[in-house]
């Protein structure tokens, strides 16, 4: 079985169009999911993040009582009410490893790929991106509008911005993950399980910033294999680099833009 990215962002889009979402304020999560049927509370769940449990015609999704970030709740909400509305049959009891869409399940690939165009439809969305530079200032403005994380802002925002740009998720100095735009013309990706390099911004960045970092110029190295060196001379390109830790949590978001001199 292979994720269906088209049908889980087209069950979220009927949802929208059914309940008339106009604005992401009309987005709410635990409202319209009343209305299918699924009852949301909070619980203790151990090391999980949520659970959705079938009754007959209806589901009762239970949400990890000790995570912190209200936008993180809505993920993990609208994460079950994708799985409510995709796959018919089973339970699931679903770890934050099941909410990184990098995980190999196509189920939970496709409750991911739902809850991202649920929370922030690419109707609503995409118009607040065009003809912006890809930012930590622009995924804040969005996380805020949206009421989401700045992890899955990001990670939306590449699929809609037009900028040539990646986005890394680094936790404890080692690469989790890389998405880059569509327009990102350096046809590389920082390589995941990758140890960050000391002349990165990253490696250095601390907790609780009292602002959002400045882009600062790094050195194509700083994030680039020297081996890659061999079909791409690092003077040919600009690396701009804006990174800043995750409040307390060993994470790192990182956005790269890079572009040709």
């Amino acid at each position: 079985m292979t994720a269906n990215l088209i049908k889980a962002k087209g069950a979220a889009f009927r949802l929208h169009q059914e309940f008339g979402v106009r604005r992401p304020t009309d987005i709410r999560v635990e409202d319209i999911a009343m209305e299918k049927s699924v009852f949301v509370v909070e619980a203790e769940l151990g090391g999980a993040e949520a659970r959705l449990i079938r009754e007959g015609s209806t589901g009762i999704v239970r949400i990890n009582a000790s995570i912190p970030e209200p936008g993180r709740k809505r993920f993990a909400a609208s994460h079950e009410l994708g799985h409510w509305q995709l796959h018919e049959k089973g339970n699931y009891l679903c770890t934050p490893a099941d909410m990184a869409d990098y995980q190999k399940s196509p189920r939970e690939i496709e409750a991911n790929a739902f809850a991202a165009e649920f929370l922030m439809p690419s109707y609503l969305f995409r118009p607040l991106c065009a003809n912006r530079a890809a930012s930590l200032e622009l995924v804040e403005d969005l996380k805020i509008r949206f009421n989401t994380t700045l992890t899955a802002t990001a990670l939306r925002m590449t699929e809609e911005i037009k900028a040539d740009c990646m986005i890394i998720l680094i936790k404890n100095k080692v690469v989790e993950r890389c998405r880059k735009s569509p327009h990102c013309s350096l046809p590389l990706y920082v390589p995941t399980g990758s140890a960050l390099h000391q002349e990165s911004v990253a490696y250095h960045c601390q907790p609780n910033p009292r602002s959002l970092p400045k882009a600062e110029k790094v050195p194509f190295e700083a994030w680039f294999d020297t081996e890659d060196f061999r079909r791409f001379d690092p003077d040919d390109w600009i690396v701009w680099e804006q990174s800043m830790q995750l409040g307390n949590y060993p994470t790192i978001l990182t956005i790269l833009q890079v572009s040709e001199r």
